[in-house]
């Protein structure tokens, strides 16, 4: 039994590992860029905030696709492969619908507004309140399935800021609902803390092409 609770407790601590160099940091700040880039330079595209962003969907693959290669290059040739327990993998997979659920929601909120039928949203504060919503829960989901707390404090960042965010914007002191601000703080949080994470993680684990590590969960 004793040692049963030590392989899964040494599975815990590679698992924490694999999000000790701060890509996931980096990646995540890098795609929520999108809100602080895209409101200023893509308005003139008529697709309003929220939908120009579709615009850059191939950019998106190509950041996703970098990751990738980074964690290949960097987090493989120093801590391995990592292949997590069935307790583990049933984590992940729940993280994946909630996930996909969700985006599923956002999809169906969004069509009547896509088509201009904007009856239901002429409430002000109904979109800032369900990104508030959005960003909590998929961020604390993240944290508690990963099991990395740094990520329910981005989602509580955000949240905070964003209703801050509307109420310039409906005073007039900023413009595109605060995005622009809102995720320029954010967003450069993460990357630093990311680039910051990395360089410790580059420091702490030589260049070594180290096994596969297997869990038991």
């Amino acid at each position: 039994m004793g040692t049963l609770l030590n392989l899964k407790e040494l599975e815990k601590k590679a698992f924490r590992s694999f999000f000790k160099d701060g890509l996931w940091d980096i990646f995540i700040g890098l795609v929520l860029l999108q809100f602080f880039v895209f409101p200023l330079y893509v308005s003139d595209l008529g697709l309003g905030d929220f939908w120009s962003v579709t615009v850059f969907l191939p950019l998106y693959m190509v950041t996703f696709w970098l990751f990738i290669k980074a964690k290949m290059k960097i987090t493989a040739t120093r801590i391995g492969f990592m292949k997590v327990g069935k307790t583990r993998r049933k984590r992940l997979r729940g993280l994946i619908l909630i996930a996909n659920f969700i985006l599923l929601v956002g999809l169906l909120l969004g069509l009547p507004y896509l088509y201009e039928r904007v009856d239901l949203y002429q409430v002000e504060w109904f979109f800032p309140g369900f990104f508030c919503l959005l960003f909590l829960f998929i961020f604390s989901a993240a944290s508690f399935f990963l099991d990395v707390f740094r990520f329910f404090m981005y989602g509580i960042l955000i949240a905070f800021l964003i209703p801050i965010g509307e109420i310039l914007f409906l005073k007039g002191y900023l413009t595109h609902h605060g995005y622009p601000v809102i995720f320029g703080i954010t967003t450069s949080i993460m990357v630093i803390t990311g680039m910051v994470k990395l360089v410790v993680f580059l420091k702490k684990y030589p260049k070594v092409i180290a096994e596969e590590i297997h869990g038991i969960g």
